[in-house]
């Protein structure tokens, strides 16, 4: 729900609400990297810094998140 409050403020040009409604999201554990980086709502964001260093953090997590599974013989992500 967290996560589409913050697209829906950034769909409002709410930028600074957006933005910390992503953090809140990001930092509470859903990094669904490949969901942000296509999303056109968050289109109005893309180009300030704190969205950029969200992305990277989500990135990052979201990379982890799919070695440790692969590490476990789970199943393969699509991205």
């Amino acid at each position: 729900a967290k996560y589409y409050l913050a697209r829906s403020f950034a769909r409002l040009s709410a930028h600074d609400d957006a933005l910390a409604s992503l953090s809140d999201v990001v930092r509470d554990g859903f990094f669904c990297y490949p969901g942000f980086v296509t999303d056109p709502w968050l289109d109005g964001i893309r180009h300030l810094q704190p969205f950029r260093e969200l992305m990277e953090t989500a990135r990052s997590r979201h990379e982890s998140a799919r070695e440790a599974l692969r590490g476990t013989g789970g199943l393969e992500l699509s991205s």
